[in-house]
């Protein structure tokens, strides 16, 4: 098998997230010491499909290579693997399973090439200075938390949709978050109009593990993706953050890389209100102290109705009680889940986990995910709406594919050329389908006169 070559900016990446995900520590043990495969056993584990990979130079987030087969008719025509007109690209998470064999990808969990996707493509939009961070307290806060601040660029998706606090009626119950300036901030992401792509609340001088330190809460976002991002800004602060973006985990974080238990408490200015915000981390208070552990508060802020006294079910999705009036029952998932995380699939008529969904944007809607076909853009579709072709060996919509008589095979319509004789042929093998079909022959008839 030819070694595993990686362009050197992909190559940077993958250095700089080894730490923090297997799939990156993997490739670069493969590229930096591939002798030592066979003392790791996995020396079965790279398919050789792909290689030459590198940054996608025309569609962001994606990653360009080489087929086995593609890398062949560059060095039978003595020309570079870099040179973009024959390079293929994808989504990552696809280009990682042709990467890997089989057996190769037993040694990873679907949230570890789901995690490689998300800080690929976080990663691609800090390089390009896509990201714009800006940290607000008092009344900005309250402001910013509202729905009517959200981005819709990618649609009315993800967490930060999602969030039970962005509705009109609860700017009554932010009063915490406003007056207690100094004690907690909220750290945005904007898009280039200036509305919300994702927020983060921040407190400043928590105690953490017997010192002083700033803490940032769960991070809600529009695209997963930039959930790395907000991780990325708050190690390079000295920040802690939160492990797990869920209300659950309420007692584990990371601090520069490394994985921490810790019990926290925040102490506020004023604590005396008639309603409160629902909090996901330091959920507990007790006089003016909040607590991420409920054996140190006597109220649990727990409400998304401003209150704290409540009927509860359990959230079968986050592992917690929830109140009632907040639970959703999925039928995709056979259980309670809170309101901000339950997805509703229109096409069903039934609830959903959110970790059983994807989105379509194709289509426009939301999918499960075991009715659902990953395309050759990364993108998803129902499977009664997509088609495979053997000539790129992807699957794409409907609406984005042409019948070729010449491949007697579909083709992606972005990627097809039509013919003086209206034949479609993919772009790649455009001058053998010319042969084919004779359609060069008044090219070579007039050479032929030129030369008598």
């Amino acid at each position: 098998m030819t070694s595993l070559v990686v362009d050197e900016q992909l190559l940077d990446f993958l250095r700089s997230k080894s730490r923090d995900n297997p799939v990156c520590e993997v490739i670069v043990n493969e590229i930096e010491t591939p002798k030592d495969r066979y003392r790791r056993k996995d020396k079965k584990h790279f398919a050789g499909q792909v290689n030459f990979l590198g940054f996608s130079q025309d569609a962001p987030h994606f990653i360009s290579y080489l087929t086995e087969e593609r890398l062949e008719r560059l060095s039978l025509a003595d020309r570079s693997p870099w040179e973009p007109d024959l390079r293929m690209q994808g989504k990552p998470g696809k280009v990682i399973r042709k990467l890997f064999t089989t057996e190769g990808l037993k040694q990873f969990r679907d949230k570890d090439v789901e995690q490689f996707a998300n800080l690929f493509k976080s990663f691609c939009d800090a390089q390009s200075e896509k990201y714009d961070f800006e940290l607000v307290e008092g009344r900005e806060i309250v402001y910013h938390y509202h729905e009517d601040s959200y981005s819709t660029q990618f649609g009315a998706v993800g967490t930060l949709w999602g969030s039970c606090m962005r509705h009109d009626r609860c700017r009554f119950y932010l009063d915490l978050y406003e007056d207690n300036v100094g004690v907690v901030s909220l750290l945005v992401l904007f898009d280039e109009d200036k509305a919300v792509l994702g927020r983060a609340l921040v407190w400043w001088d928590v105690h953490f593990k017997n010192e002083i330190r700033t803490v940032m809460d769960r991070i809600y976002t529009v695209r997963d993706s930039d959930v790395e991002a907000f991780k990325d800004y708050a190690r390079k602060q000295g920040w802690v953050h939160k492990a797990e973006q869920n209300c659950s985990s309420k007692n584990t974080f990371i601090d520069q890389g490394e994985k921490v238990y810790a019990t926290a408490v925040v102490q506020l200015d004023y604590s005396a209100y008639d309603e409160y915000p629902y909090m996901d981390t330091f959920t507990y208070m007790d006089g003016d102290n909040l607590w991420n552990d409920s054996a140190y508060g006597s109220v649990a802020l727990e409400s998304t109705h401003g209150g704290y006294e409540e009927d509860t079910v359990y959230d079968d999705y986050n592992g917690r009680t929830i109140d009632r009036d907040d639970a959703v029952y999925c039928e995709l998932g056979d259980g309670e889940c809170h309101c901000d995380d339950a997805v509703y699939l229109y096409y069903r008529e039934v609830s959903a986990f959110p970790n059983l969904c994807v989105y379509s944007g194709i289509e426009g809607r939301d999918l499960a995910r075991e009715d659902a076909v990953e395309l050759a853009d990364g993108d998803y579709a129902h499977r009664e709406n997509t088609i495979y072709s053997n000539v790129t060996y992807d699957d794409y919509h409907l609406d984005q594919v042409v019948w070729s008589d010449y491949h007697d095979d579909y083709i992606p319509k972005d990627e097809a050329i039509e013919l003086e004789n209206g034949e479609y042929v993919h772009e790649n093998d455009e001058q053998e389908a010319l042969d084919y079909y004779g359609l060069n022959e008044e090219d070579e008839t007039e050479d032929l006169c030129k030369a008598a």
